[in-house]
């Protein structure tokens, strides 16, 4: 599966990536919104990763742009308990799902992902 992870924290955001790897899917990271959609734009993912306090826009407005770009594309939040209220607005703009940091990397794995059909080639 092709992922696209954005999140500004390097050390998440490198976390996330190794645990994807090691579970064998492809990890294109953006740690922007500009480069994320960018990618989104040029390049055909499975899901995209994001997380909802991207530090250059809101993430509820990024959900929607990224809907703009491939309306079928699976996005699953990553939300702070700080922002809660973030992650339901998100979740009602069309987000797959909303998991609370720190992330459960096996319920991701076993309940988020194995609800992502392959899209890409």
């Amino acid at each position: 599966m092709k992922i696209l992870v954005v999140e500004p924290d390097t050390t998440s955001l490198a976390s996330l990536q190794r645990f994807l790897i090691g579970e064998g899917h492809s990890v294109v990271p953006a740690m922007s919104s500009e480069g994320a959609l960018r990618q989104a734009g040029r390049t055909v993912f499975d899901a995209v990763l994001m997380s909802v306090t991207p530090e250059d826009r809101d993430a509820v407005e990024m959900l929607r742009e990224f809907k703009q770009v491939d309306a079928g594309l699976p996005v699953i939040m990553l939300a702070d308990p700080a922002t809660a209220e973030k992650a339901v607005d998100a979740f009602k703009a069309g987000a797959l799902d909303v998991l609370l940091k720190p992330l459960n990397l096996e319920y991701l794995k076993d309940n988020v992902l194995t609800r992502v059909t392959v899209r890409s080639v």
